[in-house]
C-alpha cells in the first residue's frame, strides 16, 4: 500500500485523471481560528465565514498577523 498527501486538488485531480492513483479521499481539512482583543474592534464576532471577518478585520484597518509568523502585526 502506497499513500500520498498533498494539499493542491486541481493536481490531485489530474494525478487520477491520468490513472497514476486511485481511491482519493479527503483525509484533512483546514480550519480558521480568529483571535483578537474581547471588545471586538474589527467587529468580526458576527462574521459567518472567515472571509468576512478578514474583510471586516481589512475594513478596520486593524493590526493583523497570521499564525506562525514572527512579525509584528500589520
Amino acid at each position: 500500500m502506497d499513500v500520498l498527501l498533498v494539499h493542491d486538488r486541481k493536481a490531485e485531480d489530474k494525478f487520477i485523471a491520468q490513472g497514476f492513483g486511485v481511491n482519493r479521499r479527503d483525509v484533512m481539512h483546514n480550519d480558521f481560528v480568529i483571535v483578537g482583543p474581547a471588545d471586538d474592534p474589527a467587529g468580526v464576532a458576527g462574521a459567518k465565514t472567515a472571509t468576512q471577518a478578514f474583510a471586516k478585520i481589512a475594513s478596520a484597518a486593524r493590526p493583523f498577523s497570521p499564525a506562525g509568523t514572527t512579525r509584528a502585526p500589520r
